[in-house]
């Protein structure tokens, strides 16, 4: 009986190993594809192309400089770094600059990146029909481009320019693909084909809110290490917020006071402050009476508490102007303050012949955050002074129109303005003297003093003229008063906290390169 169990038992595994020879191996399970790596940035403003010619807000500056380089670079310090040149030198008379391009460099359609490209651009920007935005970063000063070879460009300006590079670093400059460039028009290039040799290349553009990014797996540097960067525009910011709280959203700029402060105490987010290019003024058209007269403007300057304007109204992420050089540029020499004194400014008004104060227009752009408390409050207080102002809110577009009429009798009078860029030399030029009246000096500001002394020191490498120049250009023009000198902005990075890598230039673009999620 054991026996015959016992056979039955061999033959059991017997037939066992032969159906099992016979059955199909088991495919093996297929391991998932890794999930990619998105990181989605969010603004409340549309830019309408990529190409870094036409790049028109500050949050847009940031996805451009993803896909197009300039030669050279801001380093977390603010110092000027190599990019796509890895070396530069100036000429002993300061007109000829010389930098050596890095190799090996291809652009994302396969372009060779040569000092060819780098002419190609630049003759680009300054083009007449091109007619590119900030082309006053290069076409001012340029005499001649040259390529001698592959990897050498040189450039020679009319006259020495200490501050060439702050232009070159600029977004406005970085560098195009010849090759994509000459296939489409001016206006398609930078919708259809945005090629540059950035850590990121363009991949589609959906609708109009939604520009889409990916890696660049053949980045001449550091490859990046997420997969795809997405920039959404959606123009309620409350809904940026909420994108945020619910983790939609992994990095945003420019969010309100208020909700900044509040997002702070959540712990699934990191709020970051970064001073800022940023300043809020009101200009006064000086040409216009009474407010040709200095004393009128003195007033109007110590009429407005600005102290508690930055503390009630913006919580203390932003702080009185100090001086016309914005935070974090050189040479910047802080100022005696127009303390708030409504009894000085009756005093002043009465000396110049308006004691009972006169009747004015105060504008700003409904587009300002917090503009209309800030222009509510401004009235209040040239109210208790006897300045009678009646404001005007405009929308953007009609606003830029109507701060920048050249007409002699231009109806604006005091006027909520927002500036902000890099440069010494081309914020207090642009600003300051009368070449740019009506343009970026809405206030036909005009001192001869000044203009002698920014032309002197813009063609100077004496970095002791230089700063002396500027320290009296800037006193000059703080005791003119041309404008209410209102405050500058603290700049707020709002990100998700496994998000990292990112940081904020203090034109408000966000340097997406390194950026990381966990």
């Amino acid at each position: 009986m054991l026996g015959r169990v016992f056979r039955f038992l061999i033959v059991a595994v017997v037939l066992v190993g032969i159906v099992g020879a016979c059955a199909p191996a088991l495919a093996p399970t297929p391991t998932p594809p890794p999930k990619e790596k998105v990181v989605v940035f969010a603004t409340t403003l549309a830019e309408a192309t990529l190409d870094p010619h036409f790049m028109k807000y500050a949050p847009g500056f940031g996805l451009s400089l993803a896909v197009f380089e300039p030669l050279v670079k801001y380093d977390e310090k603010l110092n000027f770094a190599p990019s796509l040149a890895e070396s530069w030198e100036v000429s002993k008379d300061g007109k000829t600059w010389t930098f050596k391009l890095r190799k090996g460099v291809k652009f994302h359609d396969g372009t060779p990146f040569n000092a060819a490209a780098v002419k190609y651009t630049w003759e680009r920007f300054v083009a007449p029909e091109t007619a590119a935005t900030d082309v006053a970063r290069l076409k001012p000063y340029l005499e001649t481009m040259e390529a001698p070879d592959d990897y050498t460009f040189k450039i020679t300006t009319k006259g020495p320019y200490p501050e060439f590079l702050v232009n070159v670093a600029d977004k406005a400059l970085g560098i195009l693909s010849p090759t994509a460039a000459k296939q489409y028009s001016v206006a398609d290039f930078g919708r259809t084909a945005a090629v540059g040799t950035g850590p990121f290349r363009f991949d589609k553009w959906v609708g109009a809110d939604r520009i889409e990014l990916v890696a660049n797996k053949d980045y001449w540097g550091e490859k990046p290490k997420v997969d795809r960067l997405v920039f959404r525009t959606i123009p309620e910011v409350a809904s940026v917020v909420a994108g945020l709280e619910a983790g939609e959203i992994d990095i945003a700029t420019q969010i309100p006071v208020e909700e900044a402060v509040r997002l702070q105490a959540n712990p699934k987010l990191k709020v970051e402050l970064y001073d800022s290019y940023r300043a809020t003024i009101i200009c006064m058209l000086i040409t216009a009476k009474p407010l040709d007269d200095v004393r009128v403007r003195w007033a109007i300057n110590y009429a407005v508490d600005k102290e508690s304007i930055t503390k009630n109204i913006f919580k203390g992420l932003a702080k009185p102007t100090e001086t016309v050089l914005f935070p974090g540029l050189p040479y910047r020499v802080v100022q005696e303050p127009y303390k708030y004194d409504p009894a000085k400014a009756k005093q002043l008004l009465a000396e110049a012949g308006y004691p009972n104060g006169f009747k004015t227009r105060l504008a700003y752009n409904a587009a300002f955050e917090k503009g209309k408390e800030v222009i509510q409050a401004v009235q209040a207080y040239l109210k208790d002074v006897g300045i009678e102002a009646e404001v005007d809110v405009f929308e953007t577009a009609a606003y830029s129109k109507y701060f920048r009429d050249a007409a002699p009798d231009a109806t604006r009078r005091l006027f909520m303005v927002q500036k902000a860029a890099a440069g010494v030399d081309f914020n207090l030029t642009r600003m300051f003297t009368k070449a740019y009246w009506d343009d970026d000096n809405r206030e036909r500001y005009f001192s001869q003093r000044v203009e002698d002394l920014l032309a002197e020191a813009r063609y100077s490498f004496d970095e002791n003229l230089r700063a002396k120049n500027y320290a009296e250009v800037q006193k000059i023009i703080w005791q003119d008063a041309p404008e209410i000198f209102m405050y500058t902005m603290k700049s707020t990075l709002v990100r998700q906290a496994n998000v990292g890598g990112v940081w904020l230039q203090p034109n408000e673009a966000v340097v997406f390169a390194g950026v990381t999620k966990q």
